[in-house]
């Protein structure tokens, strides 16, 4: 974990710095520091099926292009051993949403928003409502 906290503080300090390079934040799991490969970390797979349950919830909403992407990616091999395969229910739900997700509009990050509210400008913006 240590390694994990170390890079954090690596990153923050070089936003405080001003450093003028893009941030770039490794898709590492943070609990382990390690890269994230389904089926490594119980964790892990909790965490990418319940973000697909909350992205597959408004299947009308567009996604993040490299977001879809690094979740199919996540889910494309069929004999990883992603803790979600142990509950039946969990995963067929898991299958069914991959489903959905397939056929969800992507877009660039500027067009997508957490509440899923997108202007017509095609921009993410606010509808002033709060998401229930």
């Amino acid at each position: 974990m240590n390694r994990s906290v170390d890079a954090y503080r690596d990153l923050l300090d070089k936003m405080r710095q001003g450093v003028d390079s893009p941030l770039s934040l490794a898709n590492l799991d943070l609990d382990t520091g390690n890269v994230t490969k389904p089926g490594t970390y119980p964790r892990t797979d909790r965490t990418y099926a319940e973000l697909l349950d909350r992205l597959t919830a408004r299947p009308e909403r567009i996604v993040p292009a490299l977001l879809k992407k690094n979740i199919l990616d996540y889910y494309s091999n069929p004999n990883a051993p992603i803790a979600t395969k142990k509950n039946r229910k969990a995963w067929n739900r898991v299958t069914a949403q991959l489903e959905i997700l397939q056929e969800m509009k992507a877009g660039p990050p500027e067009e997508w928003s957490p509440t899923g509210n997108v202007e017509e400008n095609g921009h993410a913006g606010s509808s002033g409502a709060e998401e229930q």
